[in-house]
């Protein structure tokens, strides 16, 4: 297991998450405050890459979608990318890849 975990780094036009751990119950309201804070500290587009991430319920998609809901709401772009085979699956399943946009592996 992979204690969770953000780190943040920035360009030119977009801020970058790079998300390691679960991403659960426990974790996933830190996951949304990561996300608004970094856009909010920056005032760029979010990329968010997944490829670190070990677990996703269905809090961590509703996290996932919050966050994406409320950047969304203020015309920020949030890209999700590298999503393991684990969470690609799970968005799948859950219907949320529909609803945050394409998924690059």
């Amino acid at each position: 297991m992979h204690p969770f975990q953000v780190s943040v780094s920035c360009d030119l036009q977009s801020v970058h998450l790079r998300v390691v751990g679960e991403i659960d119950l426990s974790t996933a309201a830190q996951l949304v405050d990561a996300v608004v804070v970094a856009h909010a500290s920056s005032g760029h587009d979010v990329v968010i890459d997944l490829s670190g991430v070990t677990l996703l319920d269905c809090s961590g998609v509703s996290a996932l979608v919050q966050a994406y809901d409320q950047l969304a709401a203020i015309g920020a772009q949030v890209a999700l990318v590298n999503p393991s085979t684990l969470v690609a699956d799970v968005l799948a399943r859950t219907g949320a890849d529909a609803h945050l946009g394409c998924l690059t592996a």
